[in-house]
């Protein structure tokens, strides 16, 4: 019997879950490694895109749009409010990110990559960086 792709993430022989279940699995984790960083860095301000309006400054917005690009920066402000996390410095988006998008995957994919799945609400966060990334 061939072992399937999600069978294969879960782990050798395992039981695979639904397509359904399969179709909310983020891409990032099969990214490579400057998309990856691209999607951690865009989840941070996504989970913090409440906060965007309010920075004045423009040495942290020009940092920002350096970090994502502009047209991406865009793309975020321009999203519903919903993010009430802390913006980070821009020097810490990526791993800010990264800590998020982990703790938001999937318990059978998070158990498989040695992750804790606790924050599952902010998946949504991870979808909507990885739509903006591509």
């Amino acid at each position: 019997m061939p072992v399937t792709r999600s069978a294969r993430l879960l782990d050798r022989g395992a039981r695979a879950g639904s397509l359904a279940d399969l179709m909310t699995w983020p891409r990032w984790p099969a990214l490579p490694p400057d998309q990856r960083e691209r999607v951690w860095r865009l989840t941070a301000l996504i989970a913090a895109r409440d906060a965007l309006p309010d920075v004045i400054d423009g040495a942290t917005l020009r940092g920002l749009a350096a970090a994502v690009g502009e047209d991406r920066l865009e793309a975020v402000l321009d999203l519903p409010p919903g993010g009430d996390a802390a913006l980070p410095p821009t020097t810490t988006l990526g791993e800010a990110g990264r800590r998020i998008a982990e703790a938001a995957l999937p318990a059978a994919l998070a158990t498989r990559l040695g992750h804790a799945s606790d924050r599952p609400d902010a998946a949504h966060h991870v979808a909507a960086a990885e739509e903006i990334a591509a």
